[in-house]
């Protein structure tokens, strides 16, 4: 059943991506949405090339858009999520860098404390532990002033197993 509505809902993201076109000259921020969303459902069902390819083609638009704005941090996010499932783990840590640049810059704090998580889990399967712990104190930055000190204890214990690893 899960596959099924996998597929549909795949079906109905190309679908509503074929009429956008067909209805408006040049792509838009909507066809940029629909294919950051063409791109997520293939991420969540392991179709992973796809969602490269989609994921792509939605950054090319957001950055011709709106150069560092939250979507274009968040497809960058994602396709490093994409390459990291890969495991074409130096290909992910250019694009979560791209992402927590933009979300530094723009004082996004919860999505800096998102990538960062994600890029220093990426770069200690990749034994590179310095950027690991860079990135895991990018997190406790994010959470500074925050009211829960749970996220500062997930992020101070996965620092000490990295340091444990060394």
């Amino acid at each position: 059943l899960e596959v099924l509505k996998s597929e549909l809902t795949l079906d109905f993201y190309k679908e509503s991506l074929r009429v956008h076109r067909v209805n408006v000259e040049e792509d838009d921020s909507r066809a940029a949405e629909i294919l950051f969303c063409l791109g997520r459902v293939c991420l969540t069902n392991g179709l992973l090339r796809d969602a490269v390819k989609y994921f792509e083609e939605a950054l090319a638009l957001r950055r011709q858009l709106s150069k560092d704005s939250a979507d274009v941090a968040d497809t960058y996010h994602h396709l490093g999520m994409a390459h990291d499932q890969l495991k074409e783990r130096e290909k992910a840590l250019i694009f979560f860098k791209e992402s927590v640049r933009i979300n530094k810059s723009n004082g996004d704090k919860i999505a800096l404390y998102i990538v960062s998580l994600d890029m220093a889990s990426c770069a200690a399967a990749c034994s590179q532990f310095s950027l690991a712990i860079d990135s895991y104190n990018d997190c406790l930055v994010a959470t500074d002033g925050l009211e829960d000190s749970k996220c500062d204890a997930d992020v101070l214990q996965r620092m000490g197993d990295i340091e444990m690893s060394q």
